[in-house]
């Protein structure tokens, strides 16, 4: 596959978001690009390593799963993280809330909307094509998968 640069860099984002565990071998041979293009590629428009682009689709993917109940502990392993901890840190380093914090405000919202026409602020998770409830840091964040 012969790509351009806004065409790759495309490319390689929508598979990123739609398989954020996707290996960086795997996705450069899926659209035919070296390794370490790969990187510059998602690095220029981005700032951010392969590593923390996947692991922001992967947060990204576990605030849905938060919204819809699901424990923080079983959104941490689903995210492939070895402890809800180590997510819980990145999560909050990530979006600058704690993830159980979001599930409480979520609730207390809900709540709130069955009594009045409170209407919860929707952001587009810029990691993923759907929108979900996302609150972003507006410093940048370094992390590592």
């Amino acid at each position: 596959m012969t790509l351009n640069i806004s065409d790759a860099s495309s490319e390689i984002t929508s598979r990123i978001s739609g398989n954020p565990w996707i290996r960086l071998r795997d996705l450069s041979a899926q659209v035919g690009i070296g390794c370490n293009r790969v990187q510059r590629i998602i690095k220029q428009p981005t700032g951010m390593k392969f590593r923390q682009l996947r692991q922001g689709c992967r947060l990204c993917r576990s605030i849905e799963w938060l919204l819809s109940g699901v424990s923080v502990k079983s959104a941490a392993l689903s995210c492939g993280y070895g402890s809800s901890q180590h997510y819980a840190r990145a999560f909050k380093r990530h979006f600058a809330i704690a993830p159980s914090a979001l599930r409480q405000e979520q609730s207390a919202s809900h709540k709130q909307s069955e009594n009045s026409a409170y209407v919860a602020p929707v952001f587009s998770c810029p990691f993923g094509s759907k929108a979900v409830p996302y609150l972003h840091k507006t410093s940048s964040s370094s992390s590592s998968d």
